[in-house]
């Protein structure tokens, strides 16, 4: 993958954490597949610290797919009903 590619992706991933609030319906799952799929680290770990700001989950491991799939599984009618509150 070309500097300018890597690039370009962080800035979306950066552009989703800044503009994505949880009530936007996919905004995590499609994070989380970033995390799952993505090879580059550096969009990873962008991808993980934006699915982390966004639902409040805290990763116990940098590239941590599994703990924040499970954490994600566990708790999200819990935050989209405490979001739709608001």
């Amino acid at each position: 993958m070309g500097m300018g590619r890597l690039k370009k992706m962080m800035k979306q991933i950066e552009d989703v954490m800044a503009a994505a609030t949880f009530a936007e319906e996919g905004v995590p799952e499609a994070l989380l597949e970033v995390v799952e799929k993505d090879q580059n680290l550096n969009v990873v770990k962008t991808a993980l610290d934006a699915f982390e700001s966004i639902t409040g989950f805290e990763s116990p491991d940098v590239f941590g797919y599994e703990f924040a799939k499970k954490w994600w599984d566990e708790h999200k009618e819990a935050k989209i009903a405490a979001q739709a509150v608001k």
